[in-house]
């Protein structure tokens, strides 16, 4: 459950609950006075904060939410059609929300900061409960910019788009590994890393359960265009692409990689995820093996994309 860090979101948790551990009331009282309030007499951007059950506990159960915290941030940043209107731009690892270490001197940003209610966005105390430690907050550390996770989600079209994510159908299951990799790549450090987790973000997306050759995932992409009269360029994209992403893998720099073709690959990835949402409301296959049949059916024309489906 994702929403403004408030004692609303503690009680909308609650009510989920049906039988599960919840924070106790001075516990959560105590988090948000500590944790929050300081936060929002400092900053603009209310913070927004993420309650979950897991399985495990203390330093696993902090790594089994961050993969479900990671799904909740890398959809919307891989299905939002303007990420630069939310100044979410590709500036490198530093700035990656999630729990995990800065790559800033920590010491120097800390004396730097120890004054500013700035640095309540370097380090964050996530609350932990559970039968046998109750109230347990350890420390992590963040990124210093943060994400506009609310703003993403305040969007009907792309609320609603991760909800369909988050389900356990095929699709689904490949859009959140596809997500994990587009993250990857906006936040990649350098030009090269980005093409790899590019490549495999464009995998996930138009793969099959054997390996198919590049040829065949470009008419996969081209399958996933509705037009027919578009599909001959996005399968040059597709191909185009391609080509760059196997120099890389294969221990080279190929001279086409700069700023204009990762913006296209990440323009091509954001698209064939829309699209592949698309031919799940069209068809919805409920396996893997259904999603290749699928695949081949339109590639032979046994089934095609209706206008006005």
């Amino acid at each position: 459950m994702v929403g403004a860090a408030s004692e609303a979101l503690f009680e909308a948790a609650e009510e989920a609950a049906a039988g599960r551990s919840v924070i106790k009331p001075a516990e959560r009282r105590r988090w948000i006075e500590t944790q929050i309030e300081p936060r929002l007499k400092a900053l603009e951007t209310p913070p927004t904060a993420i309650c979950c059950w897991t399985t495990a506990q203390l330093a696993k159960g902090i790594k089994e939410a961050e993969r479900r915290l990671r799904d909740v941030v890398d959809l919307p940043l891989m299905l939002e059609r303007d990420l630069r209107r939310h100044e979410l731009f590709r500036r490198g690892d530093a700035n990656r929300p999630g729990v995990r270490g800065v790559s800033l001197d920590r010491g120097a940003v800390e004396s730097g900061l120890r004054r500013s209610a700035l640095s309540l966005e370097l380090v964050a105390f996530p609350l932990i409960h559970n039968d046998v430690l109750s109230g347990s907050s350890p420390v992590q550390w963040h990124g210093t910019e943060p994400m506009p996770l609310g703003l993403l989600y305040q969007q009907p079209y792309l609320r609603e788009a991760v909800e369909r994510c988050l389900s356990d159908k095929p699709i689904g299951r490949r859009l959140r590994v596809a997500a994990r990799w587009f993250s990857e790549a906006h936040y990649a450090n350098g030009s090269d890393d980005a093409a790899l987790a590019l490549g495999v973000c464009l995998d996930a997306l138009l793969g099959g359960e054997r390996a198919l050759p590049g040829s065949a995932m470009g008419d996969r992409a081209a399958l996933l265009t509705r037009d027919p009269s578009e599909r001959r360029a996005t399968r040059k994209s597709y191909l185009e692409f391609y080509g760059i992403r196997s120099s890389v893998a294969h221990g080279g720099r190929s001279g086409k990689l700069n700023g204009d073709a990762l913006s296209a690959a990440f323009a091509l990835a954001n698209a064939m995820a829309w699209r592949l949402l698309d031919f799940e409301n069209v068809f919805a296959p409920e396996s893997d093996a259904q999603v290749d049949e699928l695949f081949d059916d339109l590639r032979m024309g046994i089934v095609e994309w209706q206008v006005g489906d």
